[in-house]
């Protein structure tokens, strides 16, 4: 008897092959072994532990008083509109890899209860408004940026989750302590604690300054009917890499597809305000396609909304070089989601 680390990978590895209905495990611990015996009516493995059980570090549950607190339907979809957006450390080119571009932010807003959820790869930047409780008075510093690795652990917890209005995410941020540990956040949902260090490699951009937009911005309204032919013809303007290009001809026909090197041209009549026209690449419309695609995910049958799609040119503010970059803020049916691209200015 005692207690033991388990392998994990072994174990998973005898559950998919069992035939039992039921398994037991038991710790045997000695000065000279450490093991876990696994045992059923007609099975029996016995696993070998890793690392003792005191090298394992202590596992400390939520205590804490102070929190925010957020529905996990709510939760769960700031995340899955975000993280898209956040820079993927084994797709990336490693001269230009910025680790805190490849966590997400959470920011506290100027109302209590309420969270900026943000993930930017210095082209793209997904930016959701999260409202929840404060409990206590509990403070989220501004630019706590969480590593990606816990937040997919988390969103495989929120997945399994059968009744999401019925419970709720609590989250705590932890500041650095100066002599001992990082800051730190921790994460609490239907009995799983979930803790993780904060990123601190870097600077994250300050989003609240992109794209502010208004009624003068020229813009194109994407009605719910508009989305499937633009789509139809992203997929294909895509596929031709850099013999395609999408032109937002606002004040005109609002989207012109050219699908192929000869100039072969297609269109979709959208409303329009203002005048910019201006062309994408390949690259962009696999950004819009998959934000496009993304929306359809999230959105119930019944409940489409227009998308709002916005087109400026200023000082790219994602990215180090002060370069000047077309900038599309997409502003989404779903209340407080916004998402940008980035394009380069022919």
């Amino acid at each position: 008897m005692g207690k033991a680390v388990l392998p994990l990978r072994e174990l998973l590895a005898i559950l998919k092959a069992t035939k039992e209905k039921s398994l037991a495990l038991l710790a045997i611990c000695s000065a000279k072994t450490a093991r876990i015996d696994v045992t059923g009516e007609q099975e029996k493995y016995a696993l070998e532990a890793p690392a003792s059980a005191d090298e394992f570090p202590d596992v400390i549950p939520f205590q804490s008083k102070a929190y925010h607190e957020f529905p996990v339907g709510d939760f769960q979809a700031a995340l899955q509109r975000t993280i898209v957006a956040a820079e993927k450390p084994e797709t990336s080119n490693f001269t230009s890899y910025r680790p805190i571009f490849s966590g997400v932010c959470f920011g506290q807003a100027s109302k209590a209860g309420v969270v900026d959820v943000v993930a930017t790869d210095g082209r793209r930047m997904a930016w959701q408004t999260l409202r929840g409780k404060c409990i206590e008075k509990h403070t989220i510093p501004q630019s706590s940026v969480v590593p990606q690795k816990p937040l997919n652990l988390l969103g495989k917890v929120l997945k399994e989750i059968a009744c999401p209005d019925c419970d709720a995410v609590k989250m705590v941020i932890t500041p650095a302590d100066k002599k001992y540990s990082p800051a730190s956040v921790c994460f609490y949902v239907a009995g799983v604690t979930i803790h993780s260090a904060l990123m601190n490699q870097g600077k994250f951009p300050e989003w609240r300054s992109i794209c502010t937009v208004d009624k003068e911005t020229p813009h194109i309204i994407l009605n719910p009917s508009d989305v499937p032919p633009v789509l139809d013809r992203l997929t294909i303007a895509a596929k031709l890499k850099k013999e395609a290009k999408l032109t937002i001809c606002i004040g005109n026909n609002g989207l012109t597809f050219v699908t192929d090197a000869g100039g072969t041209k297609s269109s979709v009549v959208c409303p329009t305000a203002g005048s910019c026209p201006q062309d994408f690449n390949g690259t962009f419309m696999v950004d819009l396609a998959n934000f496009l695609l993304g929306m359809k995910a999230v959105q119930q049958a019944g409940t489409e909304a227009p998308i709002t799609m916005y087109v400026h040119i200023e000082v790219n503010p994602l990215d180090t070089k002060p370069e000047r970059s077309i900038t599309v803020l997409l502003k989404s049916p779903q209340k407080g989601y916004s998402y940008v691209m980035m394009a380069d200015d022919p």
